[in-house]
């Protein structure tokens, strides 16, 4: 997860967080409501994030082991 991935999601957390807690205050439920959607966007923004990490990671696994097959059978060949 990147440092902007991160600020992101903290970001749209902390955006959620202070319309619902102002909705909650004002008693504006529209107002409430849209905070614990912007907490919801955080959530996925986090998992979303994650996901990248997992899939780069598997990538560059799959990259050494393709590489390691590669230089297997050069050695094969010399």
């Amino acid at each position: 997860m990147t440092i902007q991935d991160k600020f992101d999601a903290s970001k749209a957390e902390a955006e959620g967080r202070l319309k619902s807690a102002a909705g909650e205050l004002l008693d504006d439920s529209d107002l409430k409501a849209e905070g614990e959607a912007q907490k919801a966007k955080a959530s996925l923004l986090d998992a979303a994030g994650k996901l990248k990490d997992k899939v780069s990671d598997a990538a560059d696994k799959a990259g050494e082991a393709f590489g390691d097959s590669v230089d297997a059978i050069k050695d094969k060949l010399s």
